[in-house]
């Protein structure tokens, strides 16, 4: 029992760290605290951050447009081999910006040749490499210049992760 509050206690910190980084980088981003924000606070099941609502006036039609995450994450290691990357977005990017020079995957031996695709609402860029990527190396993502639908660049993004010797099929189940 004691593993399962520890946890909860890593979770409520983490969400309130991913609340004041989300207050930091957007004061009208859309989501409140809806339960505990301290790690002292008593948890209670289903308490959480809050998604985008209208009764907090939502995300804001004039502000920044940024990359909110990519997989895999910055840092990551054992990378399959045949991985996708994937770009979620703050809000839908103009299929016209997304070119081999505004978002690439390379390598120490230069850009890797690779495919994209975006979800049907525009919000989530795939990246799929051509042929597999190098086992045993860093592998750098990097977006910049991009645009929303509406023309406001989106905030440029950097990223690294390092390839195992696996792919997804040598993996059974």
């Amino acid at each position: 029992m004691k593993a399962r509050t520890g946890a909860r206690t890593a979770e409520v910190t983490l969400l309130a760290a991913i609340h004041a980084f989300a207050v930091a980088r957007s004061p009208r981003l859309a989501f409140a605290p809806a339960g505990p924000t301290s790690p002292s606070a008593s948890a209670t099941p289903g308490t959480g951050l809050r998604a985008n609502g209208t009764a907090l006036g939502g995300r804001g039609e004039d502000g920044p447009s940024w990359l909110i995450r990519v997989d895999p994450r910055d840092g990551a290691v054992c990378v399959f081999r045949d991985a996708l990357v994937v770009a979620h977005f703050s809000r839908a990017v103009d299929a016209t910006s997304v070119t081999a020079q505004t978002f690439r995957v390379w390598d120490d031996q230069g850009p890797i040749p690779g495919a994209f695709r975006l979800s049907p609402d525009a919000c989530v860029l795939i990246w799929e490499a051509r042929r597999p990527l190098e086992p045993h190396v860093h592998h750098f993502v990097t977006a910049s210049r991009l645009r929303d639908v509406s023309g406001r660049e989106v905030s440029s993004h950097q990223s690294r992760f390092l390839t195992c010797d696996l792919m997804r099929h040598d993996i059974s189940g």
